[in-house]
């Protein structure tokens, strides 16, 4: 029998035959895309996990590792959305013969353009170290091992 006969015959047994097409309710569980929490609600098992209200994570290009704080939680697609606060920057990217040590927060914009295609990026943090908060999401399993670094 595969799983999903066996969840079918789970159904049944809970629901009763009677009450409900099972086919039909089979075929809403699985266009949710997540049976497993939808399943969960119908039967009123659903937790939602214990999550911290802080974490480590690394939501830019790079391995910037930044604060970040709990905004909300998604049960479907078993996200966490975050904040953090950064210091503002531009990038730009250059061809690789350029030195990098001749940018600036002030000439970058003019000087370098958005197109990848294999050269080099290169940022600029705004001088006076001026900061936005920005906002992000990442897997709940992400979230739960950066918050093992706090």
């Amino acid at each position: 029998m595969n799983m999903k006969n066996a969840t079918k015959k789970l159904l049944e047994s809970y629901f009763g035959k009677s009450l409900m097409n099972m086919d039909g309710l089979f075929e809403v569980l699985e266009k949710t895309g997540n049976t497993e929490i939808a399943l969960e609600l119908m039967l009123g098992t659903y937790q939602q996990p214990e999550i911290p209200k802080q974490s480590i994570v690394r939501p830019r290009y790079g391995n910037e590792k930044v604060t970040a704080t709990f905004l909300s939680y998604d049960k479907w697609e078993d996200k966490v959305s975050f904040n953090y606060t950064v210091v503002e920057s531009i990038y730009r990217y250059f061809d690789n013969d350029v030195d990098p040590a001749t940018i600036t927060y002030e000439n970058i914009a003019q000087l370098g353009d958005l197109n990848y295609s294999g050269r080099q990026r290169i940022e600029r943090q705004h001088p006076d170290g001026k900061t936005k908060v920005e906002e992000s999401s990442t897997e709940l399993y992400y979230w739960l091992e950066g918050a093992k670094g706090l």
